[in-house]
């Protein structure tokens, strides 16, 4: 790459590829408790790739979260072409009063543009930026460059897709989650969990106790269905056709031993259905989750909010076969990726209303 001096003034030029944005409360303001988040690091591609990684104040700048999901390319390209557009001349901002950022913008011939600044509001341009990354790339408590973390209500969904099983060389619904656009005001927590019967509740269990979301949407693969189904229930059975992704094929066993025999979904199922339907696409609600590993999935998510998080709302959606899937067994309805996202969007708008 070829570097440029930090504090440029010369204005970006190119096609943007990459960014870095380093914002920092470090030294501003009240002095932080030991283990408060003061700096935040986002990194985007324009593949379609995020990094976001947050850390405590100290000298050794404990790690504190860090993500790493993909928006889509077409978010990517959005943002970093908005960044560009705005860096073209870059804006000048006030002395640092609240913290301060620097943002590193990388071009076609890889040639990197620096610029610093103030976390500081009352430059539009700097504001409007902030507000679409927050938006876009679902992250409320982003610093950004205007430092307006977490303004307004925000809500927290976790959502969860399955590895692919069963011969399968891709889930549709693991896919299509690492690609969903968060609503407004929302903040999505994506979580990639194993097609195992146990450890996929302990896997999920574990993150919802530690974000303690709003609402928990599980999301898997239904191969034969012709339509977006949200669960109405789940049973307290595991009774499996065909071994999980571990070997393991229980029968007849209970989810949770003294378990209640059902536990119903508390998202909105026919909302979400009539939201998906409105997309022009195929929906109806599933009065069965079967007995394999979404099911148990689905009744482990509902007994944790039952037992340990009772202001968490928790439910499960089966999405079709993609096409390419589909292909390989006559007669097999699919729906496409795009169309499996543009309904999990609905649905996540119905859960972030209630």
């Amino acid at each position: 790459m070829e570097p440029m001096d930090a504090n440029t003034k010369n204005g970006f030029a190119g096609v943007p590829c990459a960014c870095r944005l380093y914002s920092s409360r470090e030294g501003f303001g009240a002095l932080p408790r030991p283990g408060e988040e003061t700096e935040q690091q986002l990194n985007l591609w324009q593949e379609g790739r995020a990094l976001f990684s947050s850390y405590g104040s100290g000298e050794s700048r404990p790690c504190l979260a860090s993500r790493e999901w993909q928006p889509g390319e077409g978010t990517a390209r959005l943002l970093l072409e908005e960044l560009a557009r705005i860096f073209a001349c870059p804006p000048k901002g006030p002395e640092p009063e609240t913290g301060e950022w620097s943002l590193v913008l990388v071009n076609e011939a890889g040639r990197e543009y620096r610029y610093s600044g103030a976390l500081a509001m009352g430059n539009p341009g700097i504001e409007d930026i902030s507000a679409l990354l927050r938006q876009k790339l679902g992250l409320p408590g982003l610093y950004g460059l205007d430092g307006r973390a977490g303004s307004g209500p925000v809500k927290k969904i976790l959502i969860t897709g399955f590895d692919p099983f069963g011969g399968e060389t891709v889930n549709p619904a693991l896919e299509a989650v690492k690609r969903v656009r968060p609503p407004e005001g929302v903040e999505l927590i994506r979580l990639e969990v194993p097609t195992v019967f146990g450890a996929s509740a302990r896997v999920l269990a574990k993150a919802a106790e530690r974000e303690k979301p709003d609402a928990i949407l599980c999301v898997g693969q239904a191969g034969g269905r012709d339509a977006v189904t949200p669960e109405r229930v789940a049973i307290n059975l595991m009774d499996a056709s065909i071994p999980d992704n571990e070997g393991r094929r229980p029968v007849d066993e209970p989810v949770v031993p003294g378990g209640e025999n059902a536990l119903f979904s508390t998202l909105p199922v026919k909302k979400m259905v009539g939201a998906i339907r409105q997309q022009g696409l195929p929906a109806r609600i599933s009065n069965t989750a079967g007995t394999f590993v979404c099911n148990q999935l689905l009744y482990s998510a509902l007994h944790l909010c039952k037992e340990k998080l009772p202001n968490t709302r928790a439910g499960f959606v089966h999405v079709p076969y993609l096409p390419q899937q589909a292909a390989k067994k006559p007669g097999m309805p699919g729906l496409t990726l795009d169309q499996i996202v543009l309904a999990l969007e609905a649905a996540l708008r119905c859960i972030a209303e209630e």
